[in-house]
């Protein structure tokens, strides 16, 4: 079999190797080699050149431009990048190992088929895994990353890197640097800002978890279409949700929680101290409240403490937890749920509905209910498995229960609501609410499915 040595020339050429061990110059110009089927020698010279290569070949030099060389076969290849003057690398079917540490030049390199390990420059480097397994590591500079199919690694190092994740499997490390990484497609995914060492977060289509309660740093997550969890650190966090219903836990700080549209739910319940949050303006203070502005929230949990939760002029669930809570709704048809504790529940205009479960502590306080209008809600699970709807007249009674089917008892001398496990009148009676009105009726009580 007969060696032949190719030269182009001094145009963009296309040069391809025959049977045998081939030498081929690119020379000048925009240059296309192909190996052969022997074990070739390619060289480009200068201008932009592309190289195919198979596992046989030899790759001395890319030359001056912009050079690109595409591996083939099934063959794993360990290609230097720096060491042959490439700087675009595309890897071949096989477990390749591609290589740019000493590159003068931010690099692309897609290892494409196999479990690959890339390494990058120290420079502003395009890497991306492709199907299976990879391992992709920047080094300094600002990188981008694509982890593609498999149960990627990726490590940004130095600089502000950015990585695109579509599914759980992927595993990264921002490193230092202000860091992204982004979601793409519609699965759901679980982003661990903490261990994922990452400041910035783009949600994508599905339902994800943005966790980041250990970052110490501010972070910014932009959520996207889908009812996702954002969770904040200790410092002033950005959090956006964008379309769906989302969760927001700010943290310490003072962050911002933009609900976006939805029905958005902002969570104070592991607050050091009680919180006062305000809807219509927008402003919360006190415990992990401090600082905090809340923009297109409609539903608000708070402490264990004493809270202050007002709403505004829009349908809103105010959820008071633990502690003695004051709830306002404002205007709209609103939502209120004392918890545990002896709560102020303050419904203001709209059909208002204040909610109870029969293992709340306390009585709670209702300043304005309106007949006809209000209605009090209970889960009917907590109170005897009640079937859903209003409640028929036989559980009712005033003043005191007249048979042994009545459950619930309203003190028209006084205005408390009670609920009467038995019927008849031998146990205790536990307050449920004291109202500001003194009539009261069976369809004014509504019976609900538990809602978690």
């Amino acid at each position: 079999m007969t060696m032949s040595v190719i030269f182009g020339t001094e145009d963009a050429d296309y040069l391809r190797g025959g049977l045998g061990d081939d030498d081929i110059w690119g020379l000048e110009g925009n240059d296309t080699l192909f190996g052969g089927k022997g074990a070739d020698t390619l060289r480009g010279g200068d201008g932009d050149d592309r190289f195919y290569i198979d596992a046989a070949d030899l790759l001395v030099s890319g030359g001056a431009g912009i050079d690109t060389v595409v591996m083939q076969g099934t063959v794993g290849f360990t290609f230097d990048l720096a060491a042959t003057e490439i700087e675009r690398a595309y890897g071949s079917a096989g477990d390749d190992v591609l290589i740019a540490t000493d590159a003068t030049a931010g690099v692309f390199i897609d290892g494409r088929g196999g479990n690959d390990t890339i390494t990058g420059s120290g420079f502003d480097d395009l890497l991306r895994g492709g199907a299976g397994d990879d391992l992709l590591e920047g080094g300094a500079g600002d990188d981008t990353f694509f982890g593609g199919p498999g149960y990627d690694t990726m490590l940004g190092g130095d600089g502000n890197d950015r990585f695109y994740i579509r599914a759980y499997e992927d595993w990264l490390d921002g490193g230092d640097g202000v860091d992204t990484i982004v979601v793409q497609g519609s699965n759901p995914v679980f982003i661990n800002m903490d261990t994922w060492n990452v400041e910035r977060a783009f949600g994508g289509d599905g339902n994800e978890s943005f966790y980041g309660e250990y970052r110490t740093v501010s972070i910014e997550v932009n959520a996207g279409a889908g009812d996702d969890a954002l969770t904040g650190g200790s410092a002033n966090d950005t959090l956006r949700g964008g379309i769906g219903d989302d969760f927001f836990e700010g943290g310490p700080g003072a962050d911002v929680l933009n609900g976006g549209d939805g029905y958005d739910i902002a969570y104070y319940y592991r607050s050091d101290a009680a919180v006062t949050v305000n809807l219509s303006t927008g402003i919360g203070s006190g415990g992990t409240a401090e600082g905090d502005r809340l923009i297109d929230i409609e539903c608000v949990r708070g402490s264990f403490y004493d809270d202050t939760l007002t709403g505004n002029a829009l349908a809103n669930e105010l959820s008071g937890s633990n502690g003695n809570d004051t709830l306002s709704g404002g205007g709209g048809d609103d939502t209120l749920i004392g918890g545990n504790g002896t709560d102020i529940l303050i419904g203001g205009a709209g059909a208002d509905a204040f909610r109870f479960s029969r293992y709340d502590k306390e009585s709670d306080i209702i300043r304005d209910f309106q007949n006809g209008i209000d209605h009090i809600e209970v889960y009917g699970f907590d109170f005897g498995y009640l079937p859903d709807g209003a409640l028929s007249d036989d559980l009712f009674a005033l003043n005191r229960p007249a048979d042994s089917d009545d459950r619930f008892i309203f003190n028209t001398n006084t205005g408390v609501l009670s609920y009467d496990a038995d019927g008849n009148g031998f146990g205790a009676a536990v307050a449920i609410a004291k109202l500001n009105v003194r009539t009261l009726s069976a369809s004014d009580i509504i019976s609900i499915p538990y809602v978690y």
